[in-house]
């Protein structure tokens, strides 16, 4: 009977929704084996996708009984903790919402301007989208191959503490070079006008650089400290670390400086405009 695909689908898109609805798994294989008693292939094979849509969730908790968090795996900070929890599928692509997506919405809304990606420094494009690949290979693992282990050392409160404090004294080292360059050399090519130093997209890509640096740093740690993963998802995890710095510390320091009109405007706020 067809209806039962439907159902199957239906428990399927729940499951994904909430964890807690774990056990209705059993009933997903239950409706795909009348399924397959009493309809088509075609019908049988929709409600197996049904179940694959949230696979990779339901893999995770269901190995587990559902009692260890993503978040609690890896030892996340308390604030930090809705980022991998949530869901699987925001888990994974956080990192390209708050860097390349972030900067297109604060231009866009705020500033009135779509933003070129091509022009900006290669740290931020595509060095963030490396970053972000990396982020997501971290995500997956943690929802669904990491061990629950409690103590290790990539748990600890003081790696995780220095971990943050790494992305903060990062960011402050990048301002205090800006700003430098700002007061000694203005109007150098490369260098940010004050206007801009204060401009929207400048103040929001400030203040996820220490995010994105803390959960890179203790995600990759979780991930690539576990013997079980498999060596590609490691491998993707460290890709991605190393495509950043290629383009950020190597790229960005060779070649020629990019128009930073192009990357913060003078007059981003509405006031000024």
């Amino acid at each position: 009977m067809p209806a039962f695909s439907y159902v199957g689908i239906f428990i399927a898109i729940i499951t994904e929704l909430d964890s807690s609805y774990i056990k209705i798994y059993n009933t997903i294989i239950v409706v795909q084996l009348w399924t397959a008693r009493s309809c088509s292939l075609f019908w049988l094979t929709i409600s197996r996708y049904a179940s694959f849509y949230c696979w990779p969730k339901l893999v995770g908790h269901a190995r587990r009984g559902g009692l260890v968090k993503p978040s609690e795996r890896i030892g996340l900070l308390p604030g930090f903790s809705w980022i991998a929890d949530k869901s699987i599928w925001l888990a994974m692509s956080f990192g390209f919402i708050a860097t390349i997506g972030l900067l297109y919405a604060v231009a866009m809304l705020i500033e009135g301007r779509v933003p070129r990606v091509t022009a900006q420094y290669k740290g931020v494009f595509p060095g963030d989208l490396f970053l972000a690949t990396s982020v997501a290979a971290s995500m997956y693992v943690a929802h669904c191959k990491l061990p629950d282990v409690h103590g290790a050392w990539y748990q600890s409160r003081t790696f995780h503490y220095s971990a943050l404090l790494l992305g903060v004294v990062l960011v402050v080292g990048l301002k205090v070079a800006e700003i430098t360059a700002t007061i000694k050399m203005p109007g150098q090519p490369g260098v940010y006008s004050w206007n801009q130093q204060l401009s929207p997209t400048m103040l929001a890509h400030t203040a996820i650089v220490p995010v994105m640096a803390y959960l890179t740093v203790v995600s990759a740690a979780a991930a690539l400290s576990t013997a079980s993963i498999s060596w590609w998802l490691k491998a993707v995890v460290v890709a991605g670390i190393l495509g950043w710095i290629l383009c950020a510390v190597v790229l960005d320091n060779i070649l020629p400086r990019p128009n930073v009109t192009l990357i913060h405007p003078s007059n981003g706020w509405p006031w000024q405009r």
